[in-house]
């Protein structure tokens, strides 16, 4: 850096236009704030066994589809990339009805 340019940052920060700030953070650094519960991650799952698609169960527990996304993986469940047959389809829909039934009863109890 030459004596010029060695001034010209000296004025550049003396007026306020140039600043010591930290830059903005990485998104990937980020920490996730969410609480979740034991039952609400078995319910996360057996809805993504189920096939739904992590925006839709984003949506319906109140957080961001790449949350749910890491919650499965952190569980070993990983897309497939197979199709489910029918029966199968049939048997995980079936037992998240159950869980779902299940809460709802939880939560009359709870009133």
């Amino acid at each position: 850096m030459t004596a010029i340019q060695n001034n010209q940052f000296k004025s550049l920060f003396a007026s306020g236009l140039l600043s010591f700030k930290e830059p903005p953070k990485p998104i990937h650094q980020f920490k996730s704030k969410i609480k979740v519960t034991d039952e609400q991650v078995q319910e996360i799952l057996n809805f993504r066994k189920a096939g739904e698609p992590y925006y839709t169960i984003g949506r319906r527990f109140g957080m961001h589809h790449y949350t749910v996304e890491e919650i499965c993986k952190q569980h070993g469940l990983v897309t497939q990339s197979r199709t489910r047959t029918k029966a199968e389809v049939e048997k995980t829909k079936a037992e998240v009805a159950k869980i779902v039934a299940q809460r709802k009863k939880q939560k009359k109890a709870a009133k």
